[in-house]
């Protein structure tokens, strides 16, 4: 019988990225208590609310990052169910993508207008898909390469952190849609270096050219 783990990859990969997180966010955390007490015991203030409010706020940190976690997992699962044949990439959609697909005609878009949102890149030789949702995720945007004019480099915004490399699709129409792919194909909190993306870049352009020279033929 195979391992669970063996089963699942992604959700592996998903749990070793939450770990990683978890972990970072931990060490950020006690900083804060650190400075926190040093300046609490400077103005006489109590030692114990102190870490009582540390003590909440990094459970309340864990719980969204595990729940954020499972429904990544969920919709790569499925995803990658329904599109077998596709590359199946998990990508953070960038501030401003919400308007860039209402100008592609995607009527009340499932994604934030002014943060990042989680979502589920697929592409084929023919075709470039963006999917949302948990485990039953729904089909958000479509395009065959035709309708597609570039995929370059550029940057995005996903949270308070300031921009990220980031690839840029850009369609027919002239609309951006600015996806910052994650460190993990799988999923993950983080997003991918500058390297990385560069590589997701030459990939999705490599594909949006060979449409077009299979279609002039």
């Amino acid at each position: 019988m195979t391992a669970p783990d063996q089963m699942n990859p992604v959700h592996k990969a998903n749990r070793k990225s939450f770990w990683i997180s978890w972990s970072l966010m931990a060490v950020g955390v006690a900083t804060l208590v650190l400075n926190a007490v040093v300046k609490s015991s400077r103005d006489g203030g109590s030692l114990g609310t102190v870490l009582l409010i540390a003590g909440v706020a990094v459970l309340a940190c864990g719980a969204v990052m595990l729940v954020m976690n499972r429904n990544t997992g969920g919709r790569h699962d499925a995803v990658k169910a329904m599109r077998p044949e596709s590359e199946v990439f998990e990508v953070w959609g960038a501030a401003g993508l919400r308007d860039a697909l209402v100008a592609e005609g995607v009527d009340q878009p499932r994604v934030r207008a002014s943060q990042g949102t989680a979502l589920t890149m697929t592409t084929t030789a023919t075709e470039f898909e963006l999917w949302v949702g948990k485990s039953a995720p729904q089909l958000l945007f479509a395009a065959p390469w035709r309708d597609i004019t570039a995929v370059a480099e550029g940057v995005g915004v996903v949270a308070n952190d300031g921009a990220k490399p980031a690839v840029v699709v850009v369609t027919k129409a002239g609309n951006e849609l600015v996806l910052l792919p994650a460190r993990k194909t799988t999923g993950s909190l983080m997003t991918a270096p500058l390297p990385a993306v560069r590589d997701v870049v030459g990939r999705l352009e490599a594909l949006r050219g060979g449409a077009w020279t299979d279609a002039d033929r």
